[in-house]
């Protein structure tokens, strides 16, 4: 049967997380598979790269589907896109191979957690935390180089039990059909000015349930003297979740891209990892301008 692939943009403001929650709870991924039930006419189901948390917004979330549907490219991006609200839709659309896998031939991904470090409120910044205190950039940039690499994130991961010390296992997000233990890899953390609104983007082969959100509150902290930005080693070592930040509002986070070719994640990487030499802003990047 054929194998569709398809970005989902979405502002996750009104619903419940990707996930289908089945208990009242709207889902983007419901109303998603709404779309697709009432223009086949049939049930369909859809399966995302991954998942995201009540809140969060995704600027381009793959996920796959199956129809021996007549209609092809843009007319059934189209078709789908029609069906659906106003606050979700559908960026692009393409055939794969049967075999394709979304979630498990995924390479890598990054979020972006926006703030407003201004001092006055700015409502058409929606999908940015306001934070008018004063960052110091290179505090926070000394911090997230503790976080680079392949660590056990169990510190900066949300619980699942009602006992926050030293949990060391708990499903994936990404992967929920695979469990595992909390280990993850981040290949960069860096930081984007422009403006007022400044770009923390985060860079990994996947995320734990939180986890973006409680390094970006942890790497706050320091960008605002709270605490050393030595202690983020000591924390990342503990598995303690008690010890890291709090986790920073769900609304100015958003996917923004799921990689699938070498290519294109190395050339995204590159760019953070130079824009990591330079803290205190590297506007001479070029960084999709979607990004801003």
């Amino acid at each position: 049967m054929p194998r569709f692939l398809i970005e989902v943009q979405y502002d996750g403001s009104a619903y419940f997380g990707w996930q289908r929650q089945g208990d009242g709870q709207i889902s983007v991924q419901e109303v998603v598979e709404a779309s697709l039930s009432d223009l086949f006419g049939q049930p369909t189901t859809v399966l995302a790269a991954g998942r995201t948390d009540r809140g969060v917004s995704a600027r381009a979330m793959p996920a796959q589907f199956t129809s021996e549907t007549r209609l092809r490219g843009e007319e059934l991006r189209r078709a789908i896109d029609f069906r659906l609200p106003p606050d979700v839709a559908i960026r692009s659309l393409r055939e794969v191979p049967e075999d394709f896998h979304c979630r498990y031939d995924a390479l890598g991904k990054v979020y972006a957690y926006r703030l407003n470090n201004a001092r006055r409120r700015a409502p058409l910044a929606r999908f940015a935390l306001l934070w008018p205190r004063a960052l110091d950039f290179e505090l926070m940039h000394q911090a997230s180089r503790a976080l680079i690499g392949t660590h056990d994130f169990s510190s900066f991961a949300t619980l699942l039990s009602e006992h926050p010390n030293k949990q060391t296992t708990q499903p994936d997000p990404d992967n929920p059909d695979k469990p595992q233990g909390n280990v993850r890899t981040i290949h960069e953390i860096a930081t984007i000015r422009r403006g007022e609104i400044v770009s923390l983007l985060v860079f990994g082969d996947g995320f734990l349930r939180g986890m973006v959100r409680a390094v970006v509150g942890t790497l706050l902290e320091v960008a605002t003297k709270q605490r050393e930005a030595s202690e983020v080693a000591t924390i990342l070592a503990a598995r303690d979740r008690r010890l890291a930040g709090p986790n920073v509002p769900a609304h100015g986070l958003m996917l923004e891209r799921v990689f699938y070719e070498d290519a294109e994640r190395e050339r995204w990487i590159a760019r953070a990892r130079e824009a990591a030499t330079r803290p205190q802003g590297a506007s001479d990047i070029q960084w999709p301008e979607e990004l801003f």
